[in-house]
């Protein structure tokens, strides 16, 4: 499995989600490393399927809960997914527009 870091943003509504994205698409990101995740949507996955999609973009198991949690509460992710580079990038964007961000790096895949 090719584990790859991760920056993961909390909304309380779906639009500002979506505009976060927006500006995260005029960087050098493919539409494939961004990610808007709701309860809907988490949903649709098997328990199986959400361990290992959080577990491929470097998502300790336990913060793995307290995701789950804010989707069940209503809340939105933004998740990216990528290069500690590109994580890095990401999140100094989003804290640039206001928005408070985690970063979960694959420590053993550091480029």
């Amino acid at each position: 499995m090719d584990i790859q870091s991760s920056c993961i943003t909390i909304f309380s509504n779906y639009s500002e989600a979506i505009s976060a994205r927006q500006i995260l698409k005029k960087t050098n990101l493919k539409d494939n490393q961004i990610m808007v995740l709701d309860a809907n949507l988490e949903r649709a996955f098997t328990t199986t399927s959400v361990n290992y999609f959080f577990n491929k973009i470097g998502v300790p198991k336990d913060t793995m809960y307290c995701y789950l949690c804010q989707l069940h509460s209503g809340s939105i992710l933004l998740i990216v997914s990528g290069t500690s580079q590109e994580v890095e990038l990401t999140y100094q964007m989003l804290e640039k527009e206001g928005y408070i961000a985690s970063v979960h790096f694959n420590i053993s895949k550091i480029e």
